[in-house]
């Protein structure tokens, strides 16, 4: 998957459903969810697993990796 699909993908469940990755991320609370949601979805193996794939994709890019290390 790339960024730019990535970056679409939007969120099926709880906090933040219905906004994409990007819009999400618009935010330091939202980084930090995302960083959040990363972890949890280790723990919850195959739920979602589009959407994990896009969401580890998004956190790959650089830009995205520099911005949630600023804010943690």
């Amino acid at each position: 998957m790339t960024f730019d699909q990535a970056k679409q993908a939007r969120k099926p469940f709880g906090k933040f459903a219905g906004q994409t990755l990007d819009d999400i991320a618009a935010t330091d609370e939202g980084l930090r969810h995302l960083d959040w949601l990363v972890g949890w979805f280790d723990q919850k193996l195959l739920l979602y697993p589009n959407f994990q794939a896009a969401l580890r994709a998004y956190l790959a890019d650089p830009a995205i990796a520099a911005d949630l290390e600023r804010v943690l």
